[in-house]
C-alpha cells in the first residue's frame, strides 16, 4: 500500500496479458507487480550482484561515452545550482559505459564518494543489441535507463513502461 493519504496502490503477482489488460490497462492507477521481471537476465543478475549486473550491462555496450555529472557527497546527491546560482554544484563529464559500470562499482559504499548519475542514455545508442523483454509483450517499454550512485535528480520520467492493448 502507498504511504500517501488516500492514495491505496495494489499489488499483485506477475500476470498474464488478459489479466492486465481487464484488471490493470484501464484502471489508470498505479499498481506493483510483484515478480513481473523475475525472469529476466538482468534482473536474475543484479539480484547475484553489483559486479554481475555491471558485466551484464557491459555486455551490450556499443562504444559509446555517456554524458555524466558528478558533484561532491555534501550536496546529498541533488544536482542543482550551487548556493549564489552562478553556475551548477556539479561537473559535467563524458565516461564510456564500462568506465562508469567499475566506477559506480568501485564506489559503491564508501564513505564521502561524490554522487555520479548518468541519465537519460537512450539504451539504443548507447547498449545496442540489449535485451528486449518479452514476458511482458503487452507493456511496451521505452528504452532508457538511468544509472547513478546516491542522486537526486529533478522530477522527470526515465523508466517507465506504458500500457498498450494488443490482439
Amino acid at each position: 500500500m502507498s504511504d500517501i493519504p488516500g492514495l491505496a496502490v495494489a499489488e499483485t503477482g506477475a500476470i498474464d496479458a488478459a489479466r492486465f489488460e481487464a484488471e490493470i490497462a484501464h484502471g489508470y492507477r498505479p499498481v506493483v507487480m510483484r515478480g513481473l521481471a523475475a525472469h529476466w537476465p538482468a534482473v536474475r543478475a543484479a539480484q547475484s550482484s553489483d559486479r554481475a549486473i555491471g558485466e551484464h550491462i557491459v555486455s551490450f555496450d556499443g562504444g559509446r561515452s555517456a554524458d555524466v555529472m558528478v558533484a561532491q557527497r555534501d550536496v546529498g546527491g541533488r544536482f542543482f545550482y550551487n548556493d549564489d546560482l552562478s553556475g551548477f554544484n556539479f561537473e559535467r563529464a563524458k565516461a564510456p559505459i564500462p568506465t562508469l559500470v567499475d566506477q559506480l562499482i568501485a564506489l559503491q559504499g564508501v564513505p564521502g564518494a561524490p554522487a555520479i548519475y548518468a541519465g537519460a542514455a537512450a539504451a539504443g545508442e548507447f547498449l545496442p543489441g540489449g535485451p528486449r523483454p518479452t514476458s511482458c509483450r503487452y507493456l511496451r517499454p521505452k528504452r532508457c535507463r538511468a544509472y547513478g550512485l546516491a542522486t537526486r535528480a529533478a522530477s522527470r520520467r526515465i523508466t517507465t513502461c506504458r500500457a498498450t492493448s494488443r490482439s
